[in-house]
């Protein structure tokens, strides 16, 4: 077997006996416990055998993942490392970006994996704040991916008190937040506002209340528009053009009044932000207005 001078995990022309053993040992463990996701560290195994081993792999998880559910919902994630590296072929599986995010909307799912902090335990390490974790996760959402989050366990299995802090604060805002994340899908545009990124191991999130990020529910009727941060005043959306339709509302999760709104000649939407003190703000970070019933088209691709 020989190394292969870009990365020494991935082995060029693994033995056959090898390759029967990884395919043994994988159809062995979706047999035992039917996962609804495979996760692989890498493209489709093996190099110089053009995937073939790794391919039979994925159509047996497909077809198995048929069989127990009636329809296919596995989902099998594959990384791009390059050209020199596993085979990478766009489409047959879910790609996966280590600790990082796409820059735009793709048109098929895709997912990020990364952690709050190491992916294994150190002590006395940097955690993301829940900020960062929530605006990631809906900037992620809005370009129609999936966030899956590490945290890192100590050596008994526990988490530690700053791991539990993060995951509960998490879990509050999606408990009022949730109808914007969950059974969603992307909208014509992402977002809009002014295009700064968040680095890959940063730990504290860029964005603010000029940076908007959209989802709406499965059926298309209702339109998540989600500020980084709580604006201070009305706001114009300026990728969207809108007809008030009859019924059209507008609502702020986790608060209990109708949100006032108006529509220019043009057709340009301002949301009218209700006066609320910080105390009072229905939640800590990202803020969803859900828009019910309007006719909305996006401005230009964004």
């Amino acid at each position: 077997m020989q190394p292969n001078e870009e990365n020494r995990y991935e082995a060029i022309d693994a033995p056959l006996e090898w390759r029967k053993m990884w395919y043994n040992r994988l159809t062995d463990l979706i047999d035992q416990h039917r996962p609804e996701i495979l996760y692989l560290d890498s493209g489709i195994p093996f190099i110089n055998d053009d995937g073939k081993t790794g391919v039979k792999l994925m159509s047996y998880f497909y077809n198995r993942n048929t069989e127990w559910h009636g329809e296919h919902h596995g989902v099998f994630t594959i990384k791009d490392r390059g050209p020199k590296r596993a085979l990478y072929v766009e489409g047959v599986a879910t790609l996966d970006l280590e600790r990082s995010k796409a820059d735009r909307m793709k048109m098929t799912p895709w997912q990020t994996d990364d952690s709050i902090g190491p992916w294994g335990y150190k002590k006395g390490a940097d955690y993301k704040t829940v900020n960062c974790v929530v605006d990631k996760l809906v900037d992620i959402v809005s370009k129609n991916g999936n966030l899956l989050l590490n945290v890192p366990p100590k050596a008994d299995g526990t988490l530690d008190n700053k791991t539990i802090e993060v995951l509960e604060g998490i879990g509050e805002w999606l408990e009022i937040n949730g109808d914007a994340i969950y059974n969603t899908r992307p909208w014509l545009i992402y977002g809009e506002g002014p295009k700064q990124e968040m680095g890959h191991l940063d730990n504290t999130s860029p964005y603010n209340e000029k940076n908007i990020r959209y989802s709406q529910s499965k059926d298309g009727k209702i339109i998540n528009v989600i500020f980084l941060g709580w604006p201070q005043e009305s706001i114009t959306l300026n990728q969207v053009l809108v007809e008030k339709s009859s019924g059209a509302s507008i609502k702020l999760l986790g608060y209990k009044k109708e949100i006032k709104y108006s529509i220019s000649d043009r057709g340009e939407l301002t949301i009218k932000i209700p006066a609320i003190e910080n105390e009072q703000l229905p939640c800590k970070h990202a803020y969803c207005f859900q828009l019910s019933d309007f006719k909305l088209t996006a401005r230009e691709p964004w």
